[in-house]
């Protein structure tokens, strides 16, 4: 008998999926020389690297891989085989792999040597944000600064479900005006001040455009330097983002005494 799991699940659309088979010789003789051979798809790649283990080999014809372990299998559970593929072809729905166990001990019952399982695929989006050096910087106390966001998409795939992007302020900084491109939809709240501007349509791998906060400055008796952070974040089903390296974008903004 032999079963097979998908990891990760869900998947990300061009990135590695293990397929891990387990599986039992139920008897009544020992069998000897194990193989498990399968036909992937064409939306799956082999990879060499990381398949196999615990006394299995694999080697790949075309789309054919083959698998074999020689040490004999006594009754009981079978040391588990590694198969990592990667996701090609696909930015959604689902894989599935096939295979067949065997030895080359007569297996009374082959009926239950089929192995399969199947696995989502999550498209993949490497959403990214810049922030602009604070204009003017340093600024005087009760004035107006402007901060710039420039959220992107690097793709590979659209960011199906769209974007958020979040600016929280120093205390005491209060709004001016938000403009963002069409599509995003912004607001702010709270104490200190955050602005959010969302956008829940499908973004295309590129520049967003620009999102500006122009906000005023508190009144202050010494000169102040806080640090400002955006942040972009992806609406996740059925996009991912692999890379959260990008996704924050920080500036120091100086604010003095008036006068």
């Amino acid at each position: 008998t032999s079963g097979l799991v998908a990891s990760p699940s869900p998947a990300t659309a061009g990135g590695l999926v293990t397929w891990t088979l387990s599986g039992s010789n139920v008897g009544p003789n020992p069998a000897a020389n194990q193989t498990f051979v399968a036909t992937l798809p064409s939306t799956l790649a082999y990879q060499a690297s990381g398949s196999g283990g615990n006394g299995w080999s694999c080697a790949a014809s075309g789309q054919t891989v083959t698998c074999t372990r020689a040490s004999s299998l006594a009754l009981g559970p079978m040391p588990t085989l590694a198969i990592v593929t990667r996701i090609t072809g696909t930015t959604g729905g689902s894989v599935s792999l096939n295979g067949m166990l065997g030895s080359s001990t007569a297996d009374p019952d082959p009926s239950n040597n089929g192995a399969n399982g199947t696995v989502s695929v999550t498209s993949n989006a490497d959403v990214a944000i810049a922030l602009d050096a604070p204009a003017p910087n340093p600024a005087a106390g009760g004035t107006n600064v402007t901060f710039t966001m420039r959220p992107r998409n690097d793709g590979p795939d659209a960011a199906d479900n769209g974007v958020a992007v979040t600016l929280p302020l120093p205390t005491d900084f209060t709004v001016s005006s938000v403009t963002a491109p069409a599509g995003f939809s912004c607001m702010s709240s709270g104490s200190p001040v955050v602005v959010s501007c969302a956008r829940s349509t499908a973004v295309a791998t590129g520049s967003m455009g620009t999102i500006t906060v122009i906000a005023g400055t508190p009144a202050v008796a010494t000169t102040r330097t806080p640090t400002v952070t955006a942040t972009i974040a992806i609406n996740p089903c059925p996009t991912s983002d692999a890379n959260l390296a990008n996704n924050q974008a920080s500036r120091t903004v100086t604010v003095m005494p008036e006068g």
